[in-house]
Parts: structure tokens; C-alpha cells; sequence
């Protein structure tokens, strides 16, 4: 079967004492291609984000706002901030068999369109 969708990130990181390290990470593949790609706006709160049957990843782009994200895997969950000002893009990998949803926290009403794109 055809690997139709992989994202696979490779580069270098220099750190304040100039030290390199350089990264590469596995690829995320899925034989599916793109399941699908949403554009949304995010809202003030909670906003449930429903991952796609067979989903492997998933690369989020957020809008060009300034307004604090965060990740979490359940409502109740303290979650990881991932944006606090300007578009941010994230890849994350979705286990085998994940749950049906994520949560993405808004601090308040987006201006603009999020991308979610599952493959």
C-alpha cells in the first residue's frame, strides 16, 4: 500500500551557547493521504476538535491572533500552552486508536481561521 501522507521534520537547533544539536525526527505516515482539513474559528473556551476514524497526525495552524492556546486531552486537564501570540504551526501525532476528540482552549474569540489538517 502507497504511503499517500508523511510529514517528517529535520533541521538544526542552536542553542544561546551555540551549541548545535542537530534533530530529525520519525515520520508519521498514513497510507490514507489527507483525511480532511478544517478551518475554523476558534471560540472563547472550550473548542472540541473531532479527530478523523484512521487518523495518524495532524498539523494545526492558528490564526494571527494574539490570544494564549492550549492543548488538552480532556476538559478537565491543566493542558500545554501552545500559542500566545501570532500564527503558531504544530504537528502532533495521533497514537493508534486515539479518542474521538481533543480540546483546544481559546483565551478569547479568534479573528481569524485555524487549520486543522488531519492525514
Amino acid at each position: 500500500m502507497a504511503i499517500l501522507a508523511s510529514v517528517y521534520i529535520e533541521g538544526t537547533i542552536t542553542d544561546t551557547q551555540g551549541f548545535v544539536t542537530d534533530i530529525a525526527t520519525i515520520p508519521i505516515n498514513n497510507s490514507s493521504g489527507v483525511i480532511s482539513h478544517n478551518r475554523l474559528v476558534l471560540l472563547s473556551g472550550t473548542n472540541t476538535i473531532l479527530i478523523p476514524s484512521g487518523a495518524r497526525g495532524v498539523i494545526i495552524t492558528f490564526s494571527a491572533d494574539a490570544n494564549l492556546k492550549t492543548w488538552k486531552g480532556l476538559a478537565g486537564d491543566t493542558g500545554i500552552a501552545m500559542s500566545a501570540s501570532g500564527a503558531k504551526t504544530f504537528i502532533l501525532s495521533i497514537p493508534v486508536g486515539p479518542g474521538a476528540s481533543f480540546i483546544i482552549n481559546s483565551a478569547a474569540l479568534d479573528v481569524g481561521f485555524s487549520e486543522f489538517f488531519f492525514f
